[in-house]
């Protein structure tokens, strides 16, 4: 795997999402608390910060994971099955979450 990318999004950044056949904003971390299975379970107000580290091979783009601002694990790429939660909240970030707008 190349070097990962690190994208940054503070808990109010808006983000677009694809919702019963149109396109709508909401805040990020509306967008974790909707998609990313466990989240409720965070058990702590939510991260200033949320950060979307991903990488690139063979000119696609793929996400390894999403971190708090304590380098907490939030999601993470996995072999297993995956959910539809999973697949909305990767779909979604692929989408609309400009992640090569990164700026290191």
């Amino acid at each position: 795997m190349s070097n990962l990318n690190q994208k940054c999004f503070s808990h109010d950044d808006m983000v677009s999402i694809s919702e019963n056949n149109r396109v709508v904003d909401i805040p990020f971390s509306e967008l974790m608390e909707r998609y990313c299975d466990g989240y409720d379970s965070y058990g702590k107000e939510h991260p200033d910060y949320f950060y979307v580290n991903w990488h690139t091979s063979n000119e696609e783009l793929f996400i390894h994971s999403i971190v708090d601002t304590e380098d907490n694990i939030l999601w993470e790429d996995h072999d297993k099955d995956w959910s539809s939660n999973d697949e909305n909240l990767l779909s979604n970030l692929l989408m609309w979450g400009e992640l090569e707008e990164t700026f290191i």
